[in-house]
């Protein structure tokens, strides 16, 4: 596996000593092999059915993500076509690895719910928790980096996230001004796909 040289050898050694041998090869194998480009319907603004058919209308038939109502993935090949379609120029996408999409599944927030959403940025977390939440409730998303920030506020602004409000400071002075104010809290870090 010659691509597996670029790695990191003490990124490798950790990952040796992670993973169990018996499932080694498979893992190290994943690094190098094409993977699909993952996207959500954004329910924010349209719904899933329509995105599919207009994708499909511009030749690009995607794959649901097998354990999620608004994941979909279309060859890797074909990703810059899909960032060419209609359905991502008016938003109806967003673009979201299926890893990325796992977190915000397992949280569950409900609609109403006062979210606290650490590590925010870039927001595709927290546009998922948006759509969750039918844009109800409140996500508070904290960013401590500040280039990061305008990038979350932007995606939100952008992606029609309305129950989303940004915050630039220090994730650990939220809390402690609103003790027992949130619901449930995301923490994603490092969000590293480690």
């Amino acid at each position: 596996m010659k691509a597996l040289e670029a790695l990191p050898e003490a990124f490798l050694e950790r990952f040796e000593r992670i993973i169990p041998a018996t499932d080694l090869r498979r893992a190290l194998r994943s690094f190098i092999t094409d993977k699909r480009t993952a996207f959500r319907v954004n329910t924010l603004v349209t719904d899933v059915v329509s995105v599919i058919v207009s994708l499909d209308r511009e030749g690009l038939h995607a794959e649901p993500v097998p354990w999620s109502v608004d994941g979909f993935s279309v060859a890797s090949d074909r990703r810059d076509e899909l960032l060419s379609s209609a359905a991502y120029h008016r938003r109806e996408i967003y673009i979201q690895n299926p890893s990325s999409m796992v977190p915000p599944l397992v949280l569950a927030p409900m609609p109403d719910e006062e979210i606290l959403d650490l590590t925010a940025a870039p927001g595709s977390k927290t546009h998922q928790m948006a759509c969750m939440m039918g844009n109800t409730g409140r996500i508070t998303a904290v960013e401590s980096a500040r280039p990061r920030y305008y990038k979350l506020r932007e995606n939100m602004r952008l992606h029609a996230a309305e129950n989303v409000r940004p915050f630039f400071q220090d994730g650990t002075l939220t809390w402690r001004h609103r003790p027992e104010y949130f619901d449930r809290v995301l923490l994603d870090a490092p969000c590293s796909s480690e």
